[in-house]
Order: structure tokens, then C-alpha cells, then sequence
């Protein structure tokens, strides 16, 4: 039959980055002329690197130290003569120290790459394994030092077997259970039908090169978002006076501590928290003391036209909106 073209035996990706090669084959068969399309494609996922967070044990925090702490401060004097940005940075820097000292915390590292059921005490014992290794080693591999080490292997296989097995059942018994919620439902189903966590965003194309690693990656989209905000120079004079279209004036605004009290309560611990580090389970706990430093710094905002830059910085993650996700104009910045 004459060659004619086809439609059929295509390979299509929307991640070229993961293609290594492509091409095509002859036929394995002398008999056959259909030809082979082949493609090469690396499957390896690169994990986030490791990074440190700050957790806080809200149920054990001592409530009435952390207010009259706060209560205890004359924030008048201590705001007395300062701007707006002056003020937040002492409020902020005085109510972190607080919640420090009277909020369990502590800093655990977090690894994307380790499976959810190695647990510290299966690193601790990971990290006594290669001691005795390296003991093992140094010490001319002797017999007892071997015994040793066989001892902790086993130890360890066994205690990782183990506490996989729990946690998947803990999974089972979720997925099992009715009042399960359909957002966790189809979490738990996530975790068994994919064990890695794949980025949210892959390699980026810039300059005709594909970026992977994430520290690049996260600036390359600052520079992209901060270059969105930039003035717009153009020939455009704004008129010395304008026509108002309306005759109503806001002549005075007026809040109070009460007002700020009842906002606090109403927000929702759930969302995340800014740059600063403050949740909003922290202002909860507060609401009461920490309303009047508010009140002091609203008002200050206000009568001199200004707004806090602390409070102009926000946690941005890029959220892709259409076409290629290699592109970094396809993404729009979203402040958590």
C-alpha cells in the first residue's frame, strides 16, 4: 500500500522536561512495517528539600499568663511618638516573646522524601545503626561490634514493617468510617494510589532551559510577581480638581476595642498564617489584651494616612491559570 499519512501512534506529554529521548523503530518483525514510536522518559520526582517549622501546642497554652502579660504593658508610652511601622514591629516583637514563653513549642524538621511512617524514633534508630557501623569499622570489624550491628538491622527492618503496617490500617479504618469527610476521604484514597508527593510545579522554562531546582524556581516567580506592581509611566496628568458624583462624606470613622474583639473571634483558625509567623489561633487566644495595642495602631493608620509595610507582606504561592505550566507568565501569585 502506498505510504499515507496517520493519525495514530502519537506520543503527547504537557511535561517535555521528563522526555529524555524520543524516535523511532523499525519493525521487530521482517513480515510487519509498522514501525515503532518509542519514547524515553525519566520518572524520577525531586523532593522539596527539608525545612524547618515551628509547631505549637495550643491545648496546653497558659491563656491567662498570655493575656495579662500583654495586659501588663503601658502600649500608650511604649507607642508614644512612633509611626505605624515603628509600632507593629514592637508589637510584634513583644507578643512573639510572650507567646514563646507561655505556648509549648518546638522546631521539627520536615522531609517530603521520607515516608509517612518513619517516625523519630525510627530515625533515632537509623542514626544509632550508622554509629555502629562506623564503630564497626573503625574498631577493625570485630565479631562483637558485628553481632551488634546485625542486632540493630533486624531491630529496625522490623520496627519500619511495623509501623507501616499501623499506619496504613489507621488509613483503612478512615476510608471504613462513614462520618469520614469527603475531603479526607479522597485524601487517604491519594496516599494509596500514589505514595510520592509530586510538586505542584514542575520545571519552569526559562531561556530555553528547563529550571527544576526550588530555591531558583521561588525566584523566578518573585521576580516575575514584584515586576507586575511596577508604575506604569505614561503621558497621563491627573486634573487638579475633580467632579464628585456624590454629595455623601465619611466626615468621621469611629471603631472600638469592642469592635476589634468580636472581628478576632469571628476568624477562622483554620486559614494560614502570615510571614510573621502569628496564627490566628495565637490572636484568639489574646483577643482580649491584644485588641488595645490594635486600636492604638488602627488609629494611627488612619489619622496619618499610612499602612504598615510588615503588613503588606504576604506568603505567595503561584497558582497555575492556563496553557503551558512550563510558563511562568501562566501563573497568578495567591497570598495565603
Amino acid at each position: 500500500m502506498p505510504n499515507t499519512s496517520s493519525c495514530i501512534d502519537l506520543i503527547f506529554t504537557d511535561q517535555p522536561n521528563l522526555i529524555m529521548n524520543s524516535g523511532v523503530h523499525s519493525s521487530l518483525h521482517p513480515n510487519c512495517h509498522h514501525q515503532i514510536v518509542y519514547s524515553k522518559i525519566n520518572l524520577k520526582i525531586e523532593y522539596p528539600p527539608p525545612y524547618e517549622r515551628v509547631v505549637w501546642d495550643y491545648k496546653n497554652a497558659c491563656v491567662e499568663l498570655i493575656n495579662q502579660a500583654i495586659s501588663n504593658f503601658d502600649w500608650e508610652n511604649l507607642f508614644s511618638g512612633k509611626n505605624v511601622n515603628e509600632q507593629v514591629h514592637l508589637l510584634n516583637k513583644t507578643l512573639l516573646n510572650i507567646y514563646i514563653n507561655f505556648i509549648p513549642n518546638k522546631i521539627l524538621t520536615f522531609n517530603d522524601s521520607d515516608p509517612p511512617w518513619i517516625s523519630n524514633h525510627i530515625k533515632n534508630l537509623i542514626n544509632f545503626k550508622n554509629q555502629i557501623f562506623q564503630s564497626y569499622l573503625y574498631n577493625g570489624k570485630k565479631s562483637s561490634d558485628y553481632d551488634l550491628l546485625q542486632t540493630i538491622t533486624t531491630t529496625i527492618s522490623k520496627t519500619i514493617i511495623d509501623s507501616r503496617s499501623e499506619y496504613f490500617h489507621r488509613l483503612s479504618v478512615k476510608l471504613n468510617n462513614p462520618k469520614t469527610s469527603s475531603k479526607a476521604y479522597w485524601k487517604i484514597l491519594k496516599t494509596f494510589t500514589n505514595g510520592k508527593k509530586i510538586p505542584s510545579i514542575p520545571p519552569i522554562l526559562v531561556n530555553n532551559k528547563y529550571v527544576s531546582n526550588f530555591s531558583t524556581k521561588a525566584n523566578i516567580f518573585n521576580t516575575f510577581f514584584s515586576q507586575q506592581c511596577n508604575n506604569v509611566i505614561t503621558s497621563s496628568v491627573v486634573p487638579n480638581t475633580l467632579n464628585a458624583i456624590s454629595d455623601k462624606r465619611i466626615s468621621q470613622l469611629e471603631f472600638n476595642i469592642d469592635d476589634i474583639i468580636a472581628i478576632i473571634r469571628n476568624l477562622n483558625p483554620n486559614k494560614a498564617h502570615g510571614h510573621d509567623g502569628f496564627s490566628i489561633r495565637m490572636i484568639q487566644l489574646s483577643c482580649d489584651s491584644i485588641a488595645k495595642p490594635l486600636h492604638l495602631i488602627f488609629k494611627n493608620c488612619f489619622q496619618t494616612a499610612t499602612f504598615p509595610a510588615e503588613w503588606k507582606k504576604g506568603n505567595i504561592i503561584p497558582i497555575h491559570k492556563k496553557d503551558s505550566k512550563q510558563e511562568v507568565t501562566n501563573y497568578r501569585p495567591i497570598s495565603l
